[in-house]
């Protein structure tokens, strides 16, 4: 090999070098880079799955918040019927004693009447009954005793009530 211009001791030294430099960098170099490369790679996939999770977690509160408004919601039309049915009772109250106090009025006023107008027949009575006499004085021209006085009366009475 020498007549090829190799050194087989040359050789073989560079070869032991090149197979000590490929351990010592498999030992110091290549190990820690990998090891770091998969370091990283544990840590893109803890990233992920920590984004995968806070995803989940928003879509998971989105939905809860979803919930909840849709329940306020559902709470609020509740209050707002609650209310709207207190209103109509309310109402319905309001019109009914009205309308009782209403009859109670009118009944009363009718009352009244029927009171007033007895008054007035009493009252007219007692005119008609005092005309009667002055009159009857006047056209008999001598005066009646009470009971005579209050017979005529009494007759003349009945007989107007019976023409009605």
């Amino acid at each position: 090999m020498e007549a090829l211009g190799l050194n087989l001791n040359f050789w073989i030294a560079q070869v032991v070098n090149f197979v000590v430099i490929l351990v010592l960098l498999r030992m110091f170099l290549y190990r820690p880079i990998l090891n770091m490369l998969d370091q990283r790679r544990e840590k893109i996939r803890e990233s992920l799955q920590a984004a995968e999770k806070a995803r989940a977690e928003v879509v998971a509160s989105q939905k809860a918040y979803e919930e909840e408004l849709a329940k306020a919601r559902r709470e609020a039309q509740e209050i707002i019927e609650r209310a709207r049915e207190a209103a109509e009772r309310q109402r319905a109250e309001i019109l009914a004693e009205a309308r009782q106090e209403a009859e109670q009025l009118k009944k009363r006023a009718q009352e009244e009447i029927a009171y007033e107008r007895q008054q007035m027949l009493a009252q007219l009575r007692d005119e008609v009954a005092q005309l009667s006499l002055s009159i009857a004085q006047k056209v008999i021209g001598a005066a009646l005793d009470e009971s005579k006085q209050r017979e005529l009366v009494e007759k003349f009475i009945a007989e107007a009530g019976d023409l009605k």
